[in-house]
């Protein structure tokens, strides 16, 4: 299979991959689906396609299965991060519908792990169905790599090909100016600077915590928070803070 280069088709993927509104960030777990499938389920392999009877349609899905001690789980996208169903497959095969999103009430997101290729920090963004320039479809993923203290944020674009079943073929982009690292980085001084004072440490708080909900990868903001929260409980509990140094 060959990939379509141009920047309308890299465009109508991004599109694909972002829909239903979930350009903004997320907090789910890499890797996690957590309120829709058991909590020790594990992904197995990468994206395939695959399409479900049980959806009352021929539409191709990109599919995620994972294993976990209740079973076999398989999770359908079609774009975005909030998948379109959750199946639950018995040991003869069988397909079980666990949850659709045709009929939810509220629309959980699942995240995908990045390829070992990417950065670790990389947060997924979303999961569909791309085409070749063949017009041959292939699962696909889309990540989005924003750092700390750094200008740009960038995108790529994986496409999960079943003869490279270990080496997802990426494309790399620039996404635009990384606002959020100059938001972060001025909550950041803020709340430092702050944190010493008689008058405004629980805004010392607030301000790291924002910096580190921007962040939350991070291990500058992360430590920053953490070790915040921890001092000004000892200065709130002195005897329970000696109490632990004993």
């Amino acid at each position: 299979m060959t990939l379509h280069h141009s920047t309308a088709a890299r465009l109508a993927a991004v599109l694909l991959l972002l829909a239903f509104g979930l350009l903004a960030s997320t907090s789910v777990v890499a890797g996690g689906c957590p309120t829709l499938l058991p909590a020790h389920a594990v992904a197995v392999s990468h994206p395939t396609l695959c399409q479900s009877h049980l959806m009352g349609d021929n539409t191709l899905y990109s599919c995620q299965d994972y294993r976990s001690p209740q079973g076999r789980f398989r999770v359908l996208f079609k774009g975005g991060q909030v998948p379109r169903a959750v199946v639950h497959i018995d040991a003869q095969g069988s397909e079980h519908l666990v949850w659709t999103r045709k009929t939810a009430g509220e629309l959980p997101a699942c995240s995908l792990v990045p390829p070992d290729a990417l950065p670790a920090e990389a947060i997924h963004r979303g999961t569909g169905v791309c085409y070749d320039d063949d017009e041959r479809a292939v699962p696909c993923s889309m990540f989005e790599h924003a750092m700390p203290r750094q200008e740009d944020f960038f995108r790529y674009l994986v496409y999960y090909f079943p003869d490279r079943p270990t080496e997802p073929v990426i494309e790399k982009f620039h996404a635009g100016r990384n606002e959020n690292a100059i938001v972060a980085e001025f909550a950041y001084q803020i709340g430092l600077s702050l944190l010493d004072t008689h008058c405004c440490s629980e805004q010392a708080i607030g301000y790291l915590e924002y910096a580190y909900r921007l962040f939350p990868r991070a291990d500058l903001y992360s430590s920053a928070y953490k070790e915040a929260r921890f001092l000004l409980s000892s200065r709130a509990h002195p005897t329970d803070f000696a109490l632990y140094l004993d």
